[in-house]
Protein backbone atom coordinates (compact mmCIF):
# COMPACT_ATOMS: atom_id res chain seq x y z
CA UNK A 1 0.00 0.00 0.00
CA UNK A 2 0.94 3.95 -0.72
CA UNK A 3 2.54 6.18 2.11
CA UNK A 4 -0.17 8.51 1.13
CA UNK A 5 -3.16 7.69 -0.87
CA UNK A 6 -2.80 9.88 -4.09
CA UNK A 7 -4.55 10.67 -7.84
CA UNK A 8 -3.46 12.28 -10.56
CA UNK A 9 -0.02 11.40 -9.87
CA UNK A 10 2.84 9.51 -11.97
CA UNK A 11 4.34 6.57 -11.85
CA UNK A 12 8.10 5.35 -13.41
CA UNK A 13 9.97 2.36 -12.69
CA UNK A 14 13.01 2.67 -11.12
CA UNK A 15 15.92 -0.29 -10.17
CA UNK A 16 15.66 -1.76 -13.62
CA UNK A 17 11.85 -2.20 -13.30
CA UNK A 18 11.89 -3.66 -9.48
CA UNK A 19 10.33 -1.21 -8.19
CA UNK A 20 8.25 1.80 -9.16
CA UNK A 21 8.37 5.53 -8.17
CA UNK A 22 5.11 7.12 -7.48
CA UNK A 23 5.06 10.86 -8.08
CA UNK A 24 2.92 14.01 -6.98
CA UNK A 25 -0.93 13.94 -7.59
CA UNK A 26 -4.02 14.89 -5.09
CA UNK A 27 -3.73 13.83 -1.89
CA UNK A 28 -7.33 12.24 -0.23
CA UNK A 29 -8.58 16.07 0.36
CA UNK A 30 -7.84 17.16 -2.83
CA UNK A 31 -4.42 19.23 -1.84
CA UNK A 32 -1.39 19.16 -4.74
CA UNK A 33 1.33 17.08 -3.36
CA UNK A 34 5.16 17.46 -4.45
CA UNK A 35 6.16 14.20 -2.78
CA UNK A 36 7.36 10.73 -4.08
CA UNK A 37 6.96 7.06 -3.00
CA UNK A 38 8.84 3.47 -3.67
CA UNK A 39 7.00 0.97 -3.91
CA UNK A 40 8.85 -2.12 -4.21
CA UNK A 41 7.07 -5.89 -4.52
CA UNK A 42 6.96 -7.36 -1.19
CA UNK A 43 8.63 -4.62 0.61
CA UNK A 44 6.92 -1.73 2.50
CA UNK A 45 6.55 1.45 0.71
CA UNK A 46 9.35 3.92 1.74
CA UNK A 47 9.69 7.90 0.75
CA UNK A 48 11.23 8.72 -2.30
CA UNK A 49 13.34 12.76 -2.97
CA UNK A 50 10.55 15.28 -3.20
CA UNK A 51 10.10 16.64 -6.26
CA UNK A 52 11.12 20.56 -6.86
CA UNK A 53 7.51 21.52 -6.88
CA UNK A 54 3.94 20.91 -6.35
CA UNK A 55 2.48 18.87 -9.49
CA UNK A 56 -0.85 16.95 -10.53
CA UNK A 57 -1.41 15.74 -13.97
CA UNK A 58 1.94 15.53 -15.23
CA UNK A 59 3.63 12.61 -16.83
CA UNK A 60 6.62 10.59 -16.17
CA UNK A 61 8.99 8.12 -17.87
CA UNK A 62 12.09 6.16 -17.16
CA UNK A 63 15.31 6.95 -19.39
CA UNK A 64 17.78 4.37 -20.67
CA UNK A 65 20.07 5.47 -17.82
CA UNK A 66 17.80 5.02 -15.08
CA UNK A 67 16.76 8.79 -14.35
CA UNK A 68 13.33 9.30 -14.79
CA UNK A 69 11.85 12.82 -16.91
CA UNK A 70 8.67 14.70 -15.79
CA UNK A 71 6.86 17.04 -17.93
CA UNK A 72 4.06 19.21 -17.40
CA UNK A 73 1.09 19.01 -15.27
CA UNK A 74 -1.14 21.38 -13.43
CA UNK A 75 1.54 23.98 -10.93
CA UNK A 76 0.92 26.44 -8.43
CA UNK A 77 1.54 29.24 -10.75
CA UNK A 78 -0.07 27.21 -14.16
CA UNK A 79 -3.42 26.28 -13.32
CA UNK A 80 -3.99 25.57 -17.72
CA UNK A 81 -0.90 23.63 -17.75
CA UNK A 82 2.85 23.82 -17.56
CA UNK A 83 5.97 23.64 -19.89
CA UNK A 84 8.04 22.44 -17.23
CA UNK A 85 10.37 19.53 -17.59
CA UNK A 86 12.26 18.06 -14.55
CA UNK A 87 14.55 15.03 -14.78
CA UNK A 88 15.40 12.74 -11.11
CA UNK A 89 18.65 10.79 -11.54
CA UNK A 90 17.56 8.57 -8.76
CA UNK A 91 20.98 7.50 -7.62
CA UNK A 92 21.96 10.71 -6.30
CA UNK A 93 18.19 11.74 -5.20
CA UNK A 94 18.68 15.10 -7.35
CA UNK A 95 16.29 16.81 -9.60
CA UNK A 96 17.72 19.17 -12.11
CA UNK A 97 15.65 21.38 -14.31
CA UNK A 98 15.70 21.06 -18.11
CA UNK A 99 14.59 23.44 -21.33
CA UNK A 100 10.75 24.07 -20.76
CA UNK A 101 8.53 22.72 -23.58
CA UNK A 102 7.37 24.33 -26.36
CA UNK A 103 3.84 24.52 -25.07
CA UNK A 104 2.07 23.91 -21.86
CA UNK A 105 0.63 20.40 -20.71
CA UNK A 106 -1.15 18.42 -18.13
CA UNK A 107 -3.08 15.68 -18.09
CA UNK A 108 -1.05 14.17 -21.04
CA UNK A 109 1.42 10.54 -21.79
CA UNK A 110 5.08 10.15 -21.97
CA UNK A 111 6.66 7.30 -22.93
CA UNK A 112 10.52 6.24 -23.72
CA UNK A 113 11.67 5.98 -27.00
Amino acid sequence: PLLQETSWASTAAIEGGRAMLVMGGLSADKHAMSTTQIVRPGHPTQPGPDMPGLAVGHCSTTLLDGSVIVSGGVRPDYHEGSARTEVLNFTTGQWRNLQDMRQRRAYHSCTQV
